[in-house]
């Protein structure tokens, strides 16, 4: 009775992330009189409590866009991981420009293109995914090379205290761990600047593979 109890409080964390975020929307899009607030905050809401739930589940995505990407073959990379992470820079920097140059030059119609920028953006991501998914023979690419919220995930990752650890005595280095991470990640190295170690997602794939539990 207590576990069930315990259960149901953490499911519903992710419905109260929901009313919070949409309050907030539909706030912002009566007084501000911009669709564009209702389907960025709704947006976000959902998808951060859609990632929450999953997590609540063992599903573990923190991603909108993983979760849908995953659904393709190539969940375990085919392929190694190309030096080309910089585009990510890129990308950022381009759609902060974009964004920063809307409000400071004072562009008419702003509500308008910043609504269809939100659709055509999102639109233009599940695309590109999609295709260098195939490309890489490698679902997480467009996680790897292009979507620029990792410029921010990637210091968060260097100093979290949630990490994936691997303990020494017991790792038999079977490499298995190495073979299934979707992100490359070195995980038997314990320091902070193992290989890939910054894209590590938290997916535990490593952990289900270890056949020593020593992750």
């Amino acid at each position: 009775m207590i576990k069930r109890r315990h259960t149901n409080e953490k499911t519903s964390i992710p419905f109260i992330m929901l009313i919070i975020f949409e309050t907030i929307a539909i706030t912002l899009w009566l007084t501000k009189d911009n669709i564009f607030y209702l389907c960025n905050f709704t947006y976000i809401g959902v998808s951060i409590s859609l990632a929450i739930f999953l997590y609540i589940k063992q599903y573990r995505y923190a991603c909108w866009t993983a979760m849908i990407l995953d659904f393709l073959p190539y969940k375990i990379p085919e392929k190694p991981t190309k030096k080309i992470g910089w585009i990510r820079y890129i990308v950022f920097c381009l759609s902060l420009i974009f964004v920063l140059a809307l409000f400071f030059e004072h562009i008419g119609n702003i509500e308008r293109i910043m609504f269809w920028a939100f659709i055509a953006g999102n639109v233009l991501y599940y695309m590109i995914g999609i295709i260098l998914a195939f490309v890489c023979k490698d679902n997480r690419a467009f996680c790897k090379y292009i979507c620029p919220i990792t410029v921010f995930l990637k210091p968060m990752s260097y100093f979290s205290l949630i990490r994936i650890k691997c303990d020494k005595s017991k790792c038999i280095s079977c490499g298995k761990c190495k073979r299934v991470c979707p992100m490359g990640v070195d995980v038997t190295d314990n320091s902070r600047k193992r290989v890939n170690g910054t894209e590590c997602i938290l997916c535990m794939e490593c952990v289900k593979k270890c056949p020593m539990d020593a992750l």
